[in-house]
């Protein structure tokens, strides 16, 4: 067996192998599961993996303060299988880029008719 799946609890074993048996467009690099992209190979992340998928986030997010979207569309670049959630839930609590995300509302501005006397 490859070495990412000899450190890992039965569960986590099972669903590694049973997802390496039934995907075409995955390999295996070294100790990572990678998805294969047309120029180039993406680290999949796997939704037990939190510590890891925490530590990408805290990484690419120290990189720039871009807000939700624009985050999830950088991890989606380098990442394959990060939960949105957690991308959000992390964003969300951060000063910096939740100022990204939310449109300042302005005040209305209501207009008196001008009537000819």
């Amino acid at each position: 067996m490859p070495k990412i799946i000899s450190g890992k609890n039965r569960q986590e074993k099972e669903i590694i192998t049973t997802f390496l048996k039934t995907a075409e467009h995955f390999t295996l690099l070294g100790n990572d599961i990678c998805l294969k992209r047309p120029d180039h190979l993406i680290r999949a992340v796997f939704g037990f993996e939190t510590a890891l998928i925490k530590q990408i986030i805290q990484t690419e997010l120290a990189v720039a303060h871009i807000g939700v979207i624009r985050m999830m569309a950088l991890i989606v670049q380098k990442y394959y299988g990060i939960p949105k959630a957690y991308i959000k839930e992390y964003v969300k609590d951060c000063e910096a880029c939740s100022g990204f995300n939310s449109l300042k509302k302005i005040q209305l501005v209501y207009i008196n008719h001008i009537t000819k006397k």
